[in-house]
């Protein structure tokens, strides 16, 4: 959905709802490194409203009953894309190794954020700092489309 360029709202909604669904998994089981990180990271008593940013989007969608009048101004383009890059990290986490299209999806937010990437991290020597430059310089359309071919190229090679 990310890669098709559809409406950021739905793309929000499907990844919130997986994410939450991850993390209260990650939650319950008790043994994921990146809940457990995530845990440590947030200050002590401000998880809730760690959260209730977190959550804020598509807790509008979800609860718009309880404010008919409020205003939502958009999803930030980067909310998806962390979202998503978040539910990657739980399932992997929690033991699943990534299907190919989670794959793709973190090469490519790798590619679009390597200042998020540690120093060493091997997703960093894909690339080096002029092409990724060249790829993060482009429209966000065309990012899009970049993600979209690898998509297309990955399904092709697991597709009999």
């Amino acid at each position: 959905m990310l890669f098709g360029n559809e409406d950021a709202l739905a793309v929000h909604t499907v990844a919130s709802a997986s994410h939450q669904v991850l993390r209260d998994l990650a939650e319950k089981r008790g043994n994921s490194e990146f809940h457990a990180s995530l845990k440590i990271m947030i200050k002590p008593g401000m998880e809730k409203e760690f959260w209730k940013v977190m959550n804020k989007t598509a807790n509008f969608l979800k609860h718009a009953d309880r404010d008919p009048e409020a205003l939502l101004n958009g999803v930030k383009e980067n909310i998806n894309e962390l979202t998503i890059a978040g539910g990657c990290l739980y399932y992997k986490s929690l033991g699943f190794e990534l299907t190919p299209t989670m794959r793709v999806f973190m090469v490519w937010f790798s590619v679009m954020n390597p200042h998020l990437l540690a120093d060493d991290d091997p997703m960093k020597r894909l690339l080096d700092e002029k092409q990724f430059q060249s790829i993060r310089s482009q429209s966000r359309i065309d990012q899009l489309e970049i993600g979209k071919l690898l998509l297309e190229q990955v399904q092709k090679q697991i597709t009999p």
